[in-house]
């Protein structure tokens, strides 16, 4: 009777265990392409492979754009998916002017980039 229950219960963590698995995987439908997910980029080959209409080996101009106007497509909404440089989130965050973040200017720095990361997840766009 107990090699029973314990069996049933094995069962049941077992089907627990799968069910969570797929609605994680059902809950970021952008795992693939994006790499802030976890995510991989596209190889270059893969690239070179979607862009390279006329297949010898090189972007021309119009294929360049193409994949440009697919990225900023992608990336609606936000600066092209790059980060902020360095000089700018000083210049934002630098509250007293000395040209260096102290603690309290980097608690509202990272209390800023977590909040964008929450957005980011809501809404499944790239982070800024």
């Amino acid at each position: 009777m107990r090699k029973m229950k314990w069996k049933v219960a094995g069962w049941i963590m077992a089907l627990i265990g799968a069910a969570s698995l797929a609605h994680a995987e059902q809950e970021n439908p952008c795992k693939k392409c994006n790499p802030c997910e976890g995510g991989q980029r596209p190889s270059r080959e893969q690239m070179m492979q979607r862009f390279d209409v006329d297949g010898d080996g090189q972007l021309s101009r119009a294929e360049k754009e193409t994949l440009r106007r697919e990225r900023a497509k992608r990336n609606k909404g936000t600066q092209g998916g790059q980060r902020p440089s360095r000089e700018k989130v000083i210049q934002r965050f630098d509250t007293d002017g000395d040209g260096q973040l102290n603690e309290t200017e980097r608690v509202a720095l990272r209390k800023e980039f977590k909040q964008r990361r929450r957005e980011h997840k809501r809404q499944n766009k790239p982070v800024e």
